[in-house]
């Protein structure tokens, strides 16, 4: 039975290795540090979805921010550019090194 709780398999190794390492103030500075940066990434988010005015609805998981939204197509001639948009097509939106990705999951 190990001495701690098992790190998720989703951490890199140096990461799961070095943090049960670290003493209890520590683990407590990095875990107050942690939820600011999320905190940080929920707001650069916020604002970047925030401006999109095709979203239906955002949804918070613990795979990140799943975004429902319908889009124009670009065809000049599309009844989308009367305001018919298509969709709604699911999203994950994640902020990562100071950008904001959009990566599709599918139609609703």
């Amino acid at each position: 039975m190990p001495s701690h709780p098992p790190a998720p398999e989703s951490l890199p190794k140096y990461i799961a290795e070095g943090v049960p390492k670290q003493d209890s103030k520590s683990l407590r500075d990095l875990s107050a540090w942690i939820e600011e940066l999320l905190d940080y990434r929920e707001k650069q988010l916020s604002a970047a979805i925030e401006t999109d005015d095709t979203i239906e609805s955002v949804e918070q998981t613990n795979e990140g921010t799943i975004v429902t939204k319908k889009q124009l197509c670009g065809k000049d001639n599309c009844k989308c550019t009367d305001g018919d948009l298509h969709g709604p097509y699911k999203w994950k939106v994640t902020y990562e090194n100071g950008k904001t990705s959009w990566e599709y999951l599918g139609k609703v």
